[in-house]
């Protein structure tokens, strides 16, 4: 039966500061970080790119895009970074921030977790092809790790004990009845050590 196979990429280093919604720019680490996971993807028939819109993700996505079949990009607000949930652990530290930092207020946190479920019914989903389907979704590290908790249906905070790298690689097998298996996480054998970053 085919089956759809997500390639959940988090986009590449980056400028932090920026004077607009969308973010910084690729640095040229990032650069270089997305050149190597576009090499690492091209060997396969690539059938769709998503991205965030967020300008580190759709950079990213830009430089798959060129390497794989030359694909159209398809942007998303879906897929913006967010933070999902407030794990216990970071209970106490999340509460101060909400006091500097709309982000996280308690509604704000409730809206990000409405959009990445979003996400996730979306994306994640059988394929209505006759064929294997291989597609790509370039987004953060946030929700990235929270649409694999999603996928491996176990607890909601669990995002919090994973780790994503720039350009790292993580991958969901969802099969024709809906079942999903991670087969992939974080995977930065295409980078070098030297390359591996997380801030």
């Amino acid at each position: 039966m085919p089956a759809r196979f997500l390639h959940l990429v988090r986009h590449g280093h980056y400028e932090a500061d920026a004077e607009d919604a969308l973010g910084g720019s690729l640095t040229d680490l990032g650069r270089e970080q997305a050149k190597r996971v576009a090499e690492a993807l091209s060997p396969l028939k690539i059938n769709a790119i998503y991205s965030s819109s967020l300008r580190r993700a759709r950079e990213t996505a830009e430089i798959i895009a060129a390497k794989c079949g030359d694909q159209e990009v398809q942007l998303s607000t879906l897929l913006w970074e967010c933070v999902p949930t407030v794990p216990p652990r970071w209970a106490a530290i999340m509460a101060e921030l909400a006091k500097q930092d709309p982000d996280y207020a308690p509604e704000q946190i409730a809206e990000d977790r409405k959009r990445a479920d979003r996400a996730f019914q979306q994306y994640f989903r059988p394929t209505n092809s006759g064929d294997d389907v291989h597609e790509v979704l370039v987004a953060h590290g946030n929700i990235i790790r929270y649409l694999l908790t999603r996928a491996l249906d176990v607890d909601e905070h669990a995002w919090s004990r994973m780790v994503a790298y720039h350009c790292s690689i993580s991958r969901v097998l969802v099969e024709a009845d809906g079942q999903m298996l991670v087969v992939g996480l974080n995977d930065v054998g295409h980078l070098p050590f030297e390359m591996h970053s997380d801030q």
